[in-house]
Formats: structure tokens, C-alpha cells, sequence
């Protein structure tokens, strides 16, 4: 078998090699739709699961070109069969970098993908006015946790939130509602606030001091979505 190997003509070798980045290109993509869809549904996709599909396969170019390394007769083609491992490994460590120094982390299409969900299915203008006008003030200041308030309106509860949050101001009026699902190991919802609430940051936010990591996405003036682990 390792002989055979040996016998892959050189020219052949650097070809095989473009299929480490072709693969993590698929890879990257076949994620990011997955994590689109999951936001279609309001539910995270398990795309990292990909990861057993798409990195032996990687791993397996590495190996192969190390292998022609390692088995090769000829003197003459040793220093190039040497540079092939080491471009394959060169190759393979830095599609596991980059994609977090380059391009956009899957918590972005899933928001892209959920903004859709929370327009078809929360009525946000509805509850912005709602806030406004003084009603939510009476609710207090705690996570409701599936047992929500039964004088709650339907359009506070109709699309099922797992928790649920308002936020008061030192006046004792409230400023915002945030609507979440998920667990420990991530968790992502929506914030209704005022039309004149400014989002501090979008994007990527880290709070000092903390792992925690929370992308946002705006979608109206007071209003955001967000994923946070």
C-alpha cells in the first residue's frame, strides 16, 4: 500500500494538496447554511457536528503527503516530497485559523436566518407601543422562567418564549422586555426597548472580565437580536 503511494506522480501530489481549502471552503459553507436554517426555526443547528464529516477527510491529505515523504526511494525527489508535508500541515493548521481571523463566525448567519423567524412571529412594533404606554411597569424585575404572569397580553406569550425579562430604569418605568431561549451552553432571544433606545454595539460584544461572548444584530430602532455562549 505504501509503496503505491510512493508511485503518485508529484504533479498529482500538488493537486491533492487544494483539497485541504476546498474541503474547509464546503465545510465553512455547509455551516453556515445550517446555522441559517437553525435560525429559520428558532433552534441552533448542531453544524459543528460537521466537523467528524469534513476534518478526516483533511487529515487524510496530510497524511498522505507525509507518507510520500517518509516511503520515497529517490534522493532527488526527497527535498520536494519534504515540502509537500510540510505544506500539507501548513495548509491544514491555518484552515483551522482562519476562519476565526477571516470570516464571519456561524452566530452571524444564525442571525440572519432568526431575524426572519422574530418578524414573522413577534410582533415587536405591537409590544414597543405596549412598553410605551406604561402597562409593563407593574411587572417585576426577575426572570420569568415559562410560569409568565397571566394577565400578560397574548403577544407577549403567543410565540413561546422560554424567559422572559424587563429591564427597569432607576424611575421605576420599564425600559425594555428580552425574550430568550437556550440553555448553558448558549442561549439567544430578542430585546424590545423603546424606538429611541440606541443599541450600545452590534456585531461581536465581550464583557470584561468574562468567556462570555454575545452578537448582536439590530433590526428596528430599540430592537435587537442576539446569540450569546
Amino acid at each position: 500500500m505504501f509503496k503505491k503511494l510512493s508511485q503518485i506522480p508529484y504533479k498529482l501530489e500538488i493537486l491533492i494538496l487544494t483539497l485541504i481549502p476546498v474541503i474547509s471552503i464546503i465545510e465553512y459553507a455547509h455551516m453556515a447554511i445550517l446555522s441559517y436554517r437553525g435560525g429559520l426555526r428558532n433552534f441552533p443547528s448542531w453544524g459543528f457536528i460537521l466537523i467528524i464529516l469534513y476534518e478526516p477527510l483533511k487529515i487524510a491529505v496530510v497524511i498522505l503527503a507525509i507518507f510520500r515523504f517518509v516511503y520515497v526511494k529517490h534522493v532527488k525527489k526527497l527535498n520536494k516530497y519534504f515540502n509537500n508535508a510540510i505544506l500539507s500541515i501548513i495548509i491544514y493548521i491555518g484552515s483551522l485559523i482562519l476562519p476565526f481571523l477571516c470570516l464571519s463566525p456561524q452566530a452571524v448567519f444564525f442571525l440572519k436566518g432568526y431575524e426572519k423567524w422574530v418578524s414573522k412571529n413577534v410582533d415587536f412594533k405591537v409590544i414597543q407601543t405596549w412598553l410605551l404606554s406604561g402597562e409593563a411597569d407593574k411587572y417585576k424585575d426577575y426572570v420569568y422562567s415559562g410560569n409568565f404572569p397571566d394577565d400578560l397580553p397574548d403577544f407577549m406569550t403567543n410565540f413561546e418564549p422560554k424567559y422572559m425579562f424587563f429591564h427597569r430604569e432607576k424611575s421605576e418605568k420599564v425600559k425594555s422586555v428580552k425574550f430568550e431561549w437556550g440553555g448553558g451552553l448558549g442561549h439567544w432571544g430578542i430585546v424590545v426597548g423603546s424606538p429611541t433606545t440606541k443599541t450600545k454595539q452590534e456585531g461581536r460584544i465581550e464583557e470584561p472580565g468574562s468567556s462570555y461572548v454575545e452578537y448582536r444584530r439590530p433590526i428596528i430602532p430599540g430592537v435587537y437580536i442576539f446569540y450569546g455562549g
